[in-house]
């Protein structure tokens, strides 16, 4: 009897009788069709440094340090210029250069050591432009020698003076009105661009660079299963035997 309900129990209710960690066959796999998104690299974070940022001098220090560089070139240049002309009448020409060159040089110093680029064009310009109020005042000092005019010559003398100090503090304006920022990783290296700021080149690629190894000999591929067998085709039967046998 005990037995009989026992199997009774077994047919009744399958399902107590089944472990619930089995595998059922009716049940079918939940798959999503939402990808996974990786976590980004560290280096891509949003709290992670930026490498991207140009490193440099301010504006107000960085001018200073170009109207220095400015400086010292008149200081330098202008009296060996013209201790070598004293022998060589012929070298006061270069003479004409210096304005230029303090130009380019204070140019370079803001390349290297700031946070812009600029064309070395402009600070030559306003160089040479504000230099012209000195080529006044020394034909003022001319004028006043030739007629004994004490206040023409000392108008003269000044104008000569704003001149060269004009000279010299253009050039740092005119590089700051010109200036470009830095692409990121600028280092401030090279030499100015004369019409153009002087940007380093990007996104260049060498060519890859062909590999000396041997390639690999081909394997041959071998068949997952063997071909099947074919029936071979039936014989033909001769017609002119056939037709004497069916006569």
């Amino acid at each position: 009897m005990t037995l009989a309900l026992l199997g009774l129990a077994m047919v009744v209710l399958p399902s107590a009788v089944i472990d619930e960690d089995a595998p059922v066959e009716s049940r079918t796999p939940v798959i999503s069709e939402q990808a996974e998104v990786a976590p980004p690299p560290p280096d891509q974070r949003a709290d992670a440094p930026r490498g991207d940022e140009v490193e440099g001098l301010d504006g107000p220090i960085l001018g200073l340090l170009q109207l220095a560089g400015a400086c010292a070139v008149y200081t330098v240049a202008a009296p060996a210029i013209f201790v070598t002309a004293y022998l060589c009448p012929f070298t006061l020409c270069v003479a004409c250069t210096i304005p230029g060159a303090a130009a380019y040089a204070s140019t370079w110093i803001g390349d290297r050591f700031g946070k812009t680029r600029a064309p070395a064009i402009w600070p030559i310009v306003a160089s040479y432009g504000v230099l012209m109020v000195g080529g006044v005042g020394l034909a003022a000092v001319y004028f006043g020698a030739f007629t004994s005019n004490p206040l023409m010559s000392f108008g003269g003398g000044i104008g000569m003076l704003a001149g060269l100090v004009g000279s010299a503090v253009a050039i740092p304006v005119a590089y700051a009105l010109a200036a470009e920022e830095k692409h990121p990783g600028d280092d401030g290296d090279g030499w100015p661009g004369l019409f153009a700021a002087a940007h380093p080149a990007t996104g260049r690629r060498r060519p890859a660079r062909r590999s000396t190894a041997p390639l690999p000999e081909p394997t041959p591929n071998e068949p997952v299963a063997p071909l099947p067998e074919l029936p071979l085709p039936p014989l033909l039967e001769p017609q002119g035997a056939l037709r004497i046998m069916r006569f």
